[in-house]
C-alpha cells in the first residue's frame, strides 16, 4: 500500500514532506495453522500426562527412553527413574518367557496386544497390568516400540474371587449329589436286604420243605411262588427308580 503524509503537518513541524510505501501479506492462515499444531501439542501432553493408560517407549531390546507421569501415579517410578532401565528388570519370572516372545513378535508386526502380565511396582509387588505395543522404531519422531498399558491388577484380584467362589459352589453341588447318591444307595440296600431278601429267604425255606416230601407240599410251593414273585415285582420297582431321564429316552 502506500500511504502520503500530509504535506501541511510536515512543514508546520519543519519536517521535510516524504513519501512511505510499504507491503503487506495475510498470514492469517499459516497463523491458524500454528495455533492448530499448538493446541494438538497440547491436548496430546494434556493426555499423556492426565491420562489413566501409561505411556512408555521402548527402544528394540526392550529398554525405556521416554515414560509418561502416569507411570509415577500407577507403579511409583519417577520417569526419569525408569527411563534408562529394561523392561525385563521388572517382569515376572513365570512371565518371562511369554513377554520375551511377544516383544521379539513386534519387530515383525505394525502392533500387537499383550494379555494380563506382572510387573514389579517401585513397592516390590506385582502389579497386573495389560498392554499393546506398537512398532514406531522407522518413525524418525519417534524410533522405539511405543507401549500403552493400564494397570488390571483389581480386575484380576475380581477374577480370581469370582473363580474361587464358582469352584466353592461347584464343590457344594458335588458334595450334595454325593450325598444324594449315598441317601439313595442306602434306601435301596435297606429295601433289598429288609424286603427282597427276607422274601426270597422264606420261599427257599417253603422250598426246602417241599423237596422233603411234606405233605403239604404243593401248598408250600404255591406260597413260595407267590414270594418270589413279590420279589421279583420289588426288584422291579426299584429298578424303575433308578431310571433315569436319559436311559428313558434311549430305552
Amino acid at each position: 500500500y502506500a500511504h502520503v503524509v500530509d504535506k501541511g503537518y510536515l512543514l508546520y513541524h519543519g519536517q521535510t514532506p516524504r513519501r512511505m510505501i510499504g507491503a503487506m501479506q495475510d498470514i492469517t492462515d499459516r497463523k491458524l495453522a500454528e495455533l492448530k499444531v499448538i493446541n494438538s501439542e497440547r491436548r496430546f501432553r494434556s493426555l499423556v500426562q492426565n491420562g489413566s493408560d501409561m505411556i512408555k517407549i521402548l527402544d528394540e531390546d526392550g529398554h525405556f527412553t521416554f515414560s509418561s507421569p502416569t507411570v509415577e501415579k500407577v507403579l511409583g517410578y519417577t520417569p526419569s527413574t525408569l527411563v534408562g532401565r529394561n523392561l525385563f528388570d521388572f517382569i515376572h519370572p513365570d512371565d518371562m518367557a511369554f513377554i520375551r516372545k511377544r516383544f521379539k513378535q513386534i519387530s515383525q508386526q505394525p502392533s500387537l496386544e499383550i494379555s494380563s502380565f506382572r510387573f514389579k511396582n517401585a513397592d516390590g509387588e506385582w502389579r497386573w497390568l495389560e498392554a499393546k505395543l506398537t512398532n514406531l522404531i522407522e518413525d524418525p519422531s519417534v524410533r522405539g516400540i511405543v507401549s500403552n498399558s493400564r494397570d488390571v491388577t483389581e480386575k484380576k484380584q475380581m477374577e480370581k474371587k469370582l473363580q474361587e467362589e464358582r469352584q466353592m459352589k461347584q464343590k457344594e453341588i458335588t458334595e450334595a449329589v454325593i450325598r444324594e447318591q449315598e441317601k439313595e444307595r442306602y434306601e435301596i440296600s435297606k429295601e433289598l436286604h429288609d424286603n427282597v431278601n427276607q422274601q426270597l429267604t422264606v420261599a427257599m425255606m417253603y422250598l426246602a420243605t417241599a423237596l422233603k416230601g411234606s405233605d403239604n407240599h404243593q401248598e408250600l410251593l404255591k406260597q413260595s411262588s407267590g414270594f418270589i414273585f413279590n420279589a421279583i415285582e420289588e426288584i422291579r420297582k426299584l429298578s424303575k427308580a433308578l431310571v433315569t431321564p436319559l436311559i428313558k429316552d434311549f430305552g
